[in-house]
């Protein structure tokens, strides 16, 4: 299934680069790296293209979702992962996946668009050991 057309506009013209197409969609995570210590910030990175392989940029300024979604799992049904968030970066054409990674242990990172999975998700992803820093802003020390 195919999103919403994308925009494309200039002083001089408007014309249309087409539906987001799932399947042709790339992905990658930074440095080739899906290796995430609890407490770090982990990232996909998604090109989005076209039905013709052709990079969607959005360039419009418009902020669609173009129906993008965005789940983690784990084989025990652990919760490891925290705040995940879809960023679309209208000037590159690239969404990335952002979360804050929690608990040790292997996960799967799902992204689809409307109800098509894009190319290679779910994608695995593990998060070992670190350090991680809590903040309590309503809580006082303890007399003692």
């Amino acid at each position: 299934m195919n999103s919403l057309l994308t925009e494309i506009f200039s002083d001089i013209f408007l014309c249309f680069t087409g539906y987001v197409n799932a399947k042709n969609c790339l992905s990658q995570w930074p440095n080739n790296n899906n290796i995430f210590e609890a407490g770090s910030v982990g990232s996909l990175q998604i090109l989005l293209m076209d039905i013709n392989n052709n990079s969607i940029k959005l360039s419009s300024g418009h902020n669609h979702n173009y129906g993008l979604k965005a789940f983690a799992s784990s084989p025990s049904g652990a919760k490891g992962v925290f705040d995940l968030v879809v960023v679309l970066d209208i000037t590159s054409g690239y969404v990335n996946v952002t979360f804050f990674a929690v608990l040790a242990g292997n996960y799967h990172l799902h992204v689809q668009i409307l109800s098509d999975s894009i190319e290679g998700s779910p994608f695995s992803f593990s998060i070992v050991a670190g350090m991680m820093l809590l903040y309590f802003p309503l809580c006082s020390p303890y007399p003692g």
